[in-house]
């Protein structure tokens, strides 16, 4: 199987300066919250209800518009610009429509995130759908779970 890096759009994130990095707060589940600490020992996060953000102005582990987190950065970023979405109760990938990013998926890409997703729980994916739509992001349907 490639890598992460081989199959990100990281060259459309470098065009672009990394815009959604520093202009949006990514959702961070616990589990990936404590991994960071562990590794990092850098506390950025702000804990909303049952989860957490991290604050962007930019985001603190952006270094020279490259994550420095690369390897266990949340879900929420790995994927981006796609994420999960709800509809009458199932599971849907959806792709945010503001990033300049779009041209660059690819089915490599598409394949990876879904592997990516699965590795968490059905209650966590859900959690995700919800908060994204609490978010209220722009975003459309892209492909099923």
């Amino acid at each position: 199987m490639e890598n992460r890096k081989t199959l990100s759009i990281l060259n459309s994130c470098l065009k672009c300066n990394s815009k959604c990095c520093k202009s949006e707060s990514p959702i961070v589940l616990e589990k990936e919250r404590d991994l960071i600490l562990k590794q990092t020992e850098k506390d950025y996060f702000k804990r909303e209800e049952n989860y957490y953000i991290i604050p962007n102005d930019p985001c603190p582990y952006l270094k020279n518009n490259i994550c420095s987190i690369e390897d266990i950065k949340p879900i929420d970023c790995k994927a981006y610009p796609l994420t999960i979405i709800e509809k009458e109760g199932n599971l849907f990938i959806g792709i945010y429509e503001n990033c300049p990013g779009l041209s660059y998926i690819n089915d490599n890409f598409l394949k990876e995130v879904k592997t990516l997703f699965n590795k968490y729980s059905l209650e966590e994916k859900k959690m995700l759908a919800k908060l994204n739509f609490k978010q209220n992001y722009s975003h459309k349907f892209f492909s099923e779970l």
